[in-house]
């Protein structure tokens, strides 16, 4: 069975780890991991998210870097969702359900302005088909209502 990972990466804000967290239980995801925290988010944001994905029967990881995921998880695919007009590609119902059918990981930037040009080449960059970007919890809904779909 394939395992759909999202990750948030590079998050400051305590309670955008907790909004990302209740939105991909709510959406049936349950391997969630957090990377690159800093500030409130490593210190009240990730041990609160931990709790409550614990709470709900979820799994939640806290590693340093994309890096680390590629490494511990063995995933066939980093999705790196972009801002748009950042993408190489639209994340259509075909690539949802592609993401859906592999071990693969959803990553989604939990700063403003989002993701370094790096970052975007970690993984294979794709954006929604939006005139400005969501913020943060607004892709997650959007990215992984999508995917869910495909499960």
């Amino acid at each position: 069975m394939a395992r759909t990972f999202v990750i948030l990466h590079n998050v400051s804000s305590s309670s955008k780890c907790i909004d990302f967290v209740r939105v991909a239980l709510a959406l049936g995801f349950q391997n969630i991991i957090i990377t690159k925290a800093s500030g409130s988010a490593a210190t009240g944001g990730v041990p609160s998210a931990q709790k409550f994905v614990a709470q709900k029967g979820g799994n939640l990881f806290y590693l340093q870097s994309l890096d680390d995921v590629k490494d511990l998880f063995g995933l066939s695919e980093l999705f790196i969702i972009a801002p748009p007009g950042y993408g190489k590609e639209t994340l259509t119902d075909e690539l949802a359900k592609e993401i859906a059918s592999a071990n693969t990981g959803i990553v989604i930037g939990g700063s403003d302005p989002g993701l370094s040009r790096k970052e975007l080449e970690s993984g294979r960059a794709i954006q929604l088909d939006l005139k400005t970007d969501p913020g943060t919890i607004g892709t997650t809904a959007l990215v992984l209502d999508k995917v869910s779909k495909y499960q």
